[in-house]
């Protein structure tokens, strides 16, 4: 991976009760409070040198988990900006993307249980017990529902309406004023909804792919898939890429409603380079990645692998932890990012950037939320701080 610029910059969290409030004071940088960030080439084991240019650094409270931000193109008083919204123990946080600057903070009521959605000009946000709209230029509340269910995966938006599901498989979707605009039951849910044109796809835990129609909510298709599904599928063009516990990865034709191909290569290698997969079946256990080129994803005994997007042939895959015993192996649950011929993964308090052999580029100690990659930057959410690289 070429240089990496790492921006970081101080947010100050104010709480003031529960009652939403919006703040348009703005913070300027102090580069004297800059935390020095450093990370170390894997291959020689040292220390890179320290990042100097355009540092600034972001405190995150870190008492409650961050869920990964967003970034949208948003007219702020009469300029347009892109504007990273992020979300830190009930204080969602308007941040310029460009220089850091803080544009307005506010106050939101219930823990925040998803990451933040860009809806019609507002913010959605699901917290334990309600929905809330808020507008995306000042932070002020536009209006908050009641949807009494547990939440786990952001909505999704399809049109004109936005779709949440519930653990127990119910799915919903609102207008743009948070009316119920229809309401549906599907088999239990461990991961969250996808969009795909005019349609929402569930993949149920028992491995049940369901697509609806987003202006109804009726069904359209289904099809039952070979274990059970814990993680969120990836949708690229026409194409569903979706993994189960029983090692499979299956493209599905969402035009043609069939299976365009399924691979079961993924076994499991010890530090001996022995296979076994007679223990348990090397599962899939995060959410799949794609690209124009490949799709990536990680497995139960901690391997990653890259697959041609088009076939479904593995690329390259690598064994994350060869020395750990399976006994003691912990099932991946970060999801993976493509970007190009790269791919950046968390792992057991890590943050690695492969190249498409897998060969690590760049690794950084601490746990990393899912990246999110904007017109070359790339945003990092930990604990503790918010970094923006290039």
């Amino acid at each position: 991976m070429k240089q990496l610029l790492i921006f970081l910059g101080t947010v100050v969290l104010l709480f003031t009760g529960l009652n939403i409030f919006a703040s348009n004071d703005k913070e300027s940088v102090n580069k004297e409070q800059i935390v020095p960030v450093t990370a170390r080439d894997s291959d020689k084991n040292n220390e890179l040198k320290e990042v100097s240019e355009l540092v600034y650094q972001h405190s995150l409270d870190g008492s409650v988990p961050t869920h990964t931000p967003i970034i949208v193109d948003e007219f702020i008083k009469g300029e347009q900006h892109q504007v990273l919204y992020i979300v830190d123990n009930g204080v969602l946080q308007a941040i310029n993307h460009v220089n850091g600057e803080i544009i307005w903070r506010v106050n939101v009521e219930g823990q925040v249980t998803t990451s933040p959605v860009y809806y019609e000009g507002n913010i959605i946000l699901v917290s334990e017990d309600n929905l809330h709209a808020l507008n995306a230029t000042d932070g002020r509340e536009v209006w908050s529902k009641s949807h009494e269910q547990v939440v786990d995966h952001s909505p999704v938006v399809v049109g004109d309406t936005f779709v949440i599901a519930s653990t127990n498989g119910t799915v919903t979707a609102f207008n743009k004023e948070g009316e119920v605009f229809w309401k549906v039951k599907v088999p239990e849910l461990k991961n969250g909804l996808v969009a795909w044109k005019d349609s929402v796809i569930a993949a149920s835990y028992e491995g049940v792919v369901i697509e609806l129609d987003a202006s109804t909510g009726q069904q359209v298709w289904s099809t039952s898939l070979e274990g059970k599904i814990l993680g969120t599928p990836s949708v690229y063009e026409d194409s569903l890429y979706i993994g189960t516990s029983k090692g499979v990865v299956h493209a599905v034709d969402l035009k043609n409603k069939d299976i365009q191909w399924r691979s079961t290569e993924f076994t499991y290698a010890n530090k001996n380079g022995l296979l076994n997969s007679t223990i348990r079946a090397n599962g899939v256990s995060t959410s799949i990645a794609s690209n124009g080129n490949y799709i990536a994803f990680g497995t139960v005994y901690e391997v990653i692998y890259l697959l041609n997007r088009e076939t479904g042939e593995v690329i390259s895959s690598k064994n994350l932890t060869p020395d750990v015993t399976i006994e003691d192996k912990e099932m991946m649950l970060a999801d993976p990012l493509l970007v190009e011929d790269s791919l950046f993964l968390s792992n057991r308090n890590a943050f690695y950037a492969y190249d498409k052999g897998l060969n690590v580029n760049f690794e950084y100690d601490g746990y990393v939320q899912l990246p999110i990659n904007k017109n070359r930057s790339m945003v990092l959410t930990t604990n503790k701080y918010l970094y923006t690289i290039k």
